[in-house]
Parts: C-alpha cells; sequence; structure tokens
C-alpha cells in the first residue's frame, strides 16, 4: 500500500502508465540488481582471406563472368589503335585525324604505364607487429576479425573476474541503454574515445543468481546483465584504474577463453561467427559435403 501511495504522489493520477511501470521496476530491481554492459567492438580492417572454397566459387564467376561480358571502352579503343596502325602502314585512307591520334598515347602504353605502377606497389602486410609480440590492449591486429573489449574488474572484496564493461542501473529514471552509456564512462578516462551504440535493445541477456548466503543478506536473488553492443569509431581506450584493473582487445577465439564459461555462451549468440572451418561442415552436413564434391569436383 505504501507502494501505491509513493507511486501516486511521484507520478499523480493522470500519468497511470508510467505508475505502473515504475512499480514493476521497483519490484524487478528488489529481486534482481539490474545492469547493463558493453560489447564495444572494432570492426575489422581488412577482408578476411578466402578459403579454398570461396576460391573455387571466385574462379567460376568470374569465369561466367568474362564469357558473358562485352568490351569495354579500353579495348573498344585498343581495337582502333590497331586499325588505324594497319591504315597508316598501308596508306590507306589516312587523314590528318588519324595523325593525330597516332601522336597521343595509344591504349597500349596506358596499359603499359600502369601495369609499370602496379609493379612499384606493394601490399602493406596482414600480420602487423602487435600481432608477432601479441599485445592484446593494442587495436592493431588481428586486423581481418572483429576485436571485443574486456575489462578485469573487481566484484565485491575479493573476487576479480574478466567481463565486459559493466555498471548497475541507477533507478526508474534512467533506461538500460544510459546504463551501458555510462558503464563506459566509468571505465574510460578517455574523452577522444567516440563509440556508436547499435540501437537501443539489449543483444544479450546473462541471470546470474548470488549464493544463498548473500541473496539472505542483501534480500536479492541476483543480477540480470543486460549487454548492448557498440563499435569504436576512433580514439584509444584509456582504463580508469578505479574501475578496469585490466584490460584487453580480443577475437572471438580469444574471449570465449577469457571469459567465464556460462557468461559465454549467452553473449557468444549475439556474435558474429567468423573463420569458418568449410572442412568440418562438409563432415558435419553430409548433404553440403555431396553438393560441394558435385559441383567443384573436389576430394575434401
Amino acid at each position: 500500500m505504501n507502494t501505491i501511495v509513493k507511486c501516486w504522489t511521484r507520478f499523480g493520477h493522470t500519468s497511470g502508465r508510467k505508475c505502473l511501470q515504475w512499480m514493476a521496476t521497483r519490484h524487478m530491481s528488489v529481486e534482481w540488481h539490474l545492469m547493463s554492459a558493453v560489447c564495444l567492438q572494432r570492426s575489422p580492417q581488412i577482408v578476411p582471406e578466402m578459403n579454398w572454397l570461396e576460391k573455387k566459387m571466385t574462379d567460376v564467376l568470374h569465369t561466367v563472368e568474362t564469357n558473358r561480358s562485352l568490351y569495354c571502352d579500353h579495348e573498344m579503343r585498343h581495337f582502333e589503335d590497331v586499325r588505324r596502325a594497319q591504315r597508316m602502314a598501308a596508306g590507306d585512307k589516312v587523314d590528318e585525324k588519324d595523325l593525330d591520334a597516332a601522336s597521343k598515347q595509344t591504349a597500349q602504353d596506358f596499359e603499359e604505364y600502369y601495369n609499370h605502377l602496379l609493379t612499384q606497389f606493394s601490399k602493406s602486410p596482414r600480420i602487423t607487429q602487435s600481432d608477432v609480440t601479441n599485445d592484446r590492449k593494442s587495436l592493431d591486429r588481428c586486423l581481418d576479425r572483429h576485436l571485443m573489449l574486456v575489462c578485469r574488474q573487481r566484484l565485491g572484496d575479493t573476487v576479480e573476474e574478466w567481463l565486459l564493461p559493466q555498471a548497475t542501473n541507477s533507478g526508474a529514471e534512467e533506461t538500460m541503454r544510459q546504463t551501458a552509456e555510462r558503464a563506459l564512462q566509468q571505465f574510460c578516462s578517455s574523452p577522444e574515445l567516440e563509440v556508436q551504440f547499435l540501437g537501443n535493445v539489449p543483444s544479450a541477456v546473462y541471470s546470474y543468481r548470488y549464493p544463498s548466503a548473500v541473496t539472505e543478506k542483501i534480500g536479492t536473488k541476483g543480477a540480470k546483465i543486460f549487454t548492448f553492443k557498440a563499435l569504436c569509431k576512433t580514439g584509444v581506450f584509456v582504463p580508469n584504474k578505479d574501475k578496469c584493473l585490466d584490460y584487453e582487445w580480443l577475437n572471438r577465439t580469444e574471449l570465449a577463453a577469457r571469459l567465464p564459461q556460462t557468461y559465454w555462451q549467452t553473449i557468444s549468440k549475439s556474435l558474429l561467427t567468423e573463420g569458418l572451418d568449410i572442412n568440418e561442415i562438409m563432415s558435419r552436413n553430409k548433404t553440403f559435403r555431396r553438393i560441394v564434391k558435385k559441383k567443384f569436383s573436389v576430394s575434401q
């Protein structure tokens, strides 16, 4: 009854819906601690290398496109240059226009010039120095994969755990998205870090029950952690030592080994699967294996 009176005093008789929402949130917060976590990701910077099946499919599509394509402008220009050279060599119907065009750069000259430039071009290495030294605090590694931020944080007085940056919801006036934004601000002391949150809906929800002794002491069953995705646009993550004891930028494989197993199983469902093993898929799926062998004549 006291809760209803407080709600009526807070919102008035014209805001019944807000009153019900406030009461529901208050009831949930008594049974569970509501928390928001941020899955901050750095997107891939380069295209991943193709596996053998993708390479074969690319070759097939390239062959089909080449066989069905028409001559491009460069090829038509080359044909015209050849016909002009033949007319000039035979002295047949040579006019001033042909002489003027012949004195300019031909399609063959154009092609040889850019082929020469291509030989001088060198690709940047896919493996960086941070990959070699396994510097997990650097964003300049695993350039063809997503990297996720994970922080070592203190839970209680003695427990330390690697988790996503998280914070407890402050009350009914703060949305879970705002809690996630505040969590990132608390863990990062750099104002130059620019991030973009991907919507207002959490991508995963993880429920954790407290031990019985803790539940009896504080009267709360556990915590519900709502995970929000965000992209790291620019800037560098500088940890706030009061909140973040340590941090790492990890790919999906490394993240699975670092996070608690049940925690990882929940958030992994919302993360993009990278580095698919085609041979493993073929070994588990007979229909897929039969189609691949028939279409591409492979023995894998």
